[in-house]
Formats: C-alpha cells, sequence, structure tokens
C-alpha cells in the first residue's frame, strides 16, 4: 500500500513564496493511495557481429492498481519493451606513457562507440490519476530501461536512439587496469518523446579524472542541440584528500534557462575527518549564489561496528517558505562493496 502525502515537498522547497506553482503542488499533497502490483521481466542475447558487439532486449510487465482512492476501483496496465544496443571498440596502446607523481604505468586509448534504441508501449493512466512513483524535475537524461525505470506510475509510450561515445585512458595498477581518465559523449534522438516534444536532447559530456587515490574530479556538461531543449547545466566537483584522516569535496553547479527548475549557481561542500579507526565526523552544506541561500546544514557522526557500518545526524533544510529540520540514523552491511564512511545520504 502507497501513500504521497509529503512526497511533493522536495518540489515546493525549489520555488519562491508566492510562485503560482505553489497551489498546484499542494493539491498533489492530497490524500491519495492505492494498492499496487507490479511485475516486469526482460530477456536479452549478448551476441558477437564481426567487431560489434549487439545486445537485444525483449520485456514485458504488468501493473495493476487496487483500492484507489479516485473515480476507478481499479485498473491494469500492460508493458512491452524492446531494447537494441550496439557498440564496438578501438584501442591504442602508449608504453611510454608514464609518470610516478600522476599514477600511470603506461597506458590504452580505448575509444567505444555506441548506439541503443529504445521503444515502450503502454496503457497511459489517465491525467487524474494519482499518481506517487512518478517523474520529477531533473537536469539529466531519464533511465531508458524499464526495468530500472522506478517512477513506475508514469510509465508512458516512447520511442529514443541515443548515439555516444566513450574514451577511456586506462593503466595498470595494483596488478589490475585502472580508468585514469573517462569521457563519455552522447544525446538522444527522440521518434516518440514520452515528457516534451522534443526532436532532440541537449549534448551530453560526461568526465572522470581519478589519478590518484587522493584526487578525484568530475564534470558533467550539457548544451542545447536543437531550440526545444536550450538550457545549459556545468556541474564540477572535485575529491581531495590532503592526508589519510581528513578529505573534503567541493562542487559548483551552473544552471541556466532549464524549463521548470529555476536558474542556479550552487557550491556544494562536503567533509569527513577521521578521528581513529571507529569514529568519524562529516558534513555537507548546500549554498545558492543566486540568493544567497544556505539551502542546506547536515552533520554526522559516524561510527564503524566492524561487520557494519552506521551514522547518526542532523539537517537545517532552508526551503525558502518553511525550514525544515530533522534526524538521520544509516545502517549499511560492510560487505557491501560500494559502501564505506562517511555513508551517502542520496538526493533521491
Amino acid at each position: 500500500m502507497r501513500n504521497s502525502r509529503g512526497i511533493a515537498s522536495k518540489a515546493s522547497s525549489a520555488l519562491l513564496p508566492g510562485d503560482p506553482r505553489l497551489s498546484q503542488i499542494s493539491r498533489l499533497l492530497d490524500d491519495r493511495g492505492f494498492a499496487r502490483f507490479h511485475s516486469y521481466h526482460e530477456f536479452s542475447l549478448p551476441t558477437k557481429a564481426g567487431h560489434f558487439n549487439v545486445v537485444p532486449r525483449l520485456g514485458a510487465g504488468h501493473s495493476n492498481y487496487q483500492a484507489v482512492q479516485g473515480p476507478d476501483d481499479s485498473i491494469g496496465r500492460t508493458h512491452i519493451s524492446a531494447n537494441i544496443d550496439v557498440s564496438t571498440k578501438f584501442n591504442k596502446l602508449l608504453p611510454n606513457f608514464n609518470s610516478d607523481k600522476w599514477g600511470i604505468d603506461g597506458a590504452r586509448h580505448i575509444i567505444e562507440p555506441y548506439s541503443s534504441l529504445s521503444w515502450l508501449s503502454t496503457n497511459e493512466l489517465d491525467s487524474s490519476f494519482g499518481r506517487i512513483d512518478r517523474l520529477t524535475p531533473t537536469t539529466r537524461p531519464r533511465q531508458r530501461q524499464v526495468g530500472r525505470f522506478t517512477a513506475v506510475d508514469d510509465l508512458q509510450d516512447w520511442s529514443i536512439l541515443r548515439l555516444g561515445m566513450r574514451n577511456r585512458l586506462v593503466t595498470r595498477r595494483d596488478s589490475g587496469m585502472h580508468d585514469w581518465l573517462t569521457m563519455d559523449t552522447y544525446f538522444d534522438a527522440f521518434i516518440e518523446d514520452p515528457e516534451l516534444d522534443r526532436d532532440f536532447s541537449n549534448l551530453y559530456n560526461d568526465i572522470r579524472w581519478n589519478p590518484v587515490p587522493w584526487l578525484e574530479l568530475d564534470l558533467e556538461t550539457q548544451f542545447p542541440v536543437s531550440t526545444t531543449d536550450n538550457f545549459t547545466e556545468v556541474a564540477s566537483s572535485m575529491r581531495f584528500m590532503p592526508d589519510d584522516d581528513f578529505e573534503f569535496k567541493v562542487g559548483y553547479r551552473h544552471l541556466n534557462n532549464h524549463p521548470v527548475l529555476r536558474d542556479s549557481d550552487r557550491i556544494v561542500l562536503e567533509t569527513f575527518t577521521r578521528l581513529n579507526d571507529y569514529w568519524g565526523i562529516g558534513t555537507h552544506h548546500r549554498l545558492e549564489l543566486v540568493d544567497s541561500t544556505l539551502e542546506l546544514q547536515q552533520y554526522n557522526i559516524h561510527y564503524d561496528f566492524d561487520s557494519f557500518v552506521g551514522s547518526a545526524g542532523f539537517f537545517i533544510r532552508n526551503n525558502r517558505n518553511q525550514d525544515e529540520h530533522g534526524i538521520m540514523f544509516n545502517f549499511g552491511i560492510k560487505e557491501i562493496p560500494s559502501l564505506s564512511l562517511p555513508i551517502k545520504i542520496g538526493a533521491q
């Protein structure tokens, strides 16, 4: 059983007092609920066609809504999808590319052009249906695989072709291979756009440079290639460890002319101080420069319980129209490969 009260509060925090969209968000917060059964299954068959890797996928699923708070008592939807991914690789060995200072022990440049065609056909929910797991405004491209699409109630027909190219500079490290520098450049061509009347998405560039364990740089940019999706975003971050017991991450994000989200110049600062083998302290601050608002303050204390890790803390969020205060408790099993201190709190 799902209920939507409180889910849209994050959207209202992005609007200034007096914005006419606040009343619409308030209507979205009205009580609504349903019991939903959702199942989706997909089959794939990776194959090799000459120099090309081809991965076709075929999937089908069903969503059934019962005990709906609205004009209908029950609703059923059937989803049918098909995908085909095609890629190839070219590489060049750079044996004389070496630097002890920057962690390079020989290198290989790998170029991977790729394309992906995704198609989905489904029954559309009536516009009056009170969606709970629905899409929220974002600057990033949507997930195109139904099995990983979390906004189940907002599944709509789509036909999308993605064209891109990955560049990787790989070096030897710790008896294995390490991605020293990566760049992924891509865009989407919409045969049928599920959200807006677009022909093309922005041109995306995702760059990551991780030369040594104590330094990591990320840069995500997107620029318009058509007049129907003409906003610009530049998001950068740097993680740096001046010593073994302290690390910080600073980020800057510029957003201009987005059709839903307001213009933004945002700075984010995260820190983590390791007190000993078990205890650590983390902070997170987010400052919006456009109106000089400290949007978020977050303070956590972390503890390593050997087999799992945990943290406790509190946050203060400035929503402009109303401040929000809260406390957090988080636990995670250390056997999860991607889990470490400090524990990250996602924005979803």
